[in-house]
């Protein structure tokens, strides 16, 4: 049966984006805080990790004998990738009492995406910010593997920090400038800390062109689902409002004043958004 917002504890597990880290979404967070209302039951609360390969370079990560998936040994193909995602959602996933809902955000909502359509019940709700669940058309795939192939070598030639001067000058990127300065700081901090080897082997290993097809899978999805975009990103939004068509449980929501990253550049939209879909749960 399924679990109500108000005889439970909500729990959040959000997967970041290429680059990215947990606290990606500490703006969509606080603001849920800041808006819950207690007599939905307590306030939801957020589990955060960092994704493989997304370690920063002073903090390696744990040894391989861990427990936790965020080991040295990066994985080498999306399967490799999924592996490490369900053992730590596994791991997350421990307390029947609680009502816990997956969400995930471009390279973090492919996983979750790829995690939904393998346990199509194991989440009681599923909220992917920005997903693509993967390229159809075989030319598209292997002009995007010879792209990441390029942003590879850039890594190698010129260090970390010079990729992600050009990563965040990407159109697609650019918008997230739109949040506080305080946040974007940080957030640029955090993308300077982390390990290079790791996100070239997010390139290299899980990258779009690396990533399976899964439109002929996400039909399987049982869990309701939310699906956000911006609506200055009209490609993302385009296939947002393709894959409701696939997924019977699922709902589209596009937000006027965001690009691609909702969840940073509307966070208190995003917030609501997701309030809604917990009490609808």
């Amino acid at each position: 049966m399924p679990k109500s917002s108000s005889d439970s504890a909500i729990k959040l597990t959000a997967f970041h984006g290429f680059t990215g880290n947990g606290l990606d979404f500490s703006l969509v967070r606080d603001h849920l805080e800041s808006h819950w209302d207690s007599n939905n039951g307590s306030t939801p609360y957020w589990n955060l990790p960092s994704l493989p390969g997304h370690h920063p370079a002073e903090k390696p990560g744990l040894d391989s004998s861990s427990d936790n998936p965020n080991f040295l040994n990066l994985p080498s193909t999306p399967n490799e990738y999924y592996d490490c995602v369900k053992k730590l959602s596994d791991q997350n996933h421990n307390n029947q009492e609680e009502q816990n809902i997956l969400v995930g955000y471009s390279l973090g909502a492919r996983l979750a995406l790829m995690h939904a359509v393998n346990n199509p019940n194991f989440w009681d709700g599923i909220i992917l910010i920005s997903v693509n669940p993967g390229i159809i058309d075989e030319v598209e795939r292997a002009s995007r593997i010879i792209e990441d192939a390029k942003l590879i070598r850039i890594i190698e030639e010129k260090g970390l920090k010079h990729f992600l001067e050009l990563w965040k000058d990407k159109p697609i990127i650019q918008s997230q400038k739109m949040a506080p300065k305080d946040f974007l700081n940080a957030m640029y901090k955090r993308k300077e800390a982390l390990e290079a080897d790791g996100i070239k082997a997010s390139l290299l290993s899980f990258g779009q062109g690396q990533f399976p097809n899964l439109w002929g899978k996400v039909a399987a999805i049982q869990s309701p689902t939310l699906l956000i975009t911006g609506k200055n990103d009209p490609k993302y939004t385009e296939i947002s409002s393709m894959l409701v068509n696939h997924i019977k449980t699922a709902s589209h929501s596009a937000i006027e004043s965001s690009g691609h990253s909702p969840h940073i550049e509307a966070p208190e939209q995003v917030a609501q958004l997701i309030e809604q879909f917990i009490l609808k749960l």
